[in-house]
């Protein structure tokens, strides 16, 4: 699966939420990061997504080295 997803809690229009993403791993042409949604400490949402690089002829191709390095200083 490229998105696992488990909605907690719901959330109500006007929350104050906070989105929290890190890099979980990282391949050759791939990442897989997390992404979660607070309101105040409660955690409502939480995601497992898997990101493929794609080059601009369409293909899976491998991540360049300097995208690679600013991501893990994310």
């Amino acid at each position: 699966d490229s998105i696992e997803c488990d909605f907690l809690v719901s959330a109500k229009l006007g929350d104050w939420l906070e989105v929290k993403s890190k890099l979980v791993a990282s391949k050759s042409a791939s990442l897989l990061l997390n992404q979660s949604i607070y309101r105040d400490d409660v955690k409502l949402f939480d995601m497992n997504i898997v990101l493929v690089y794609v080059c601009g002829e369409g293909k899976i191709s491998k991540i360049p080295a300097h995208l690679k390095e600013m991501l893990r200083n994310f």
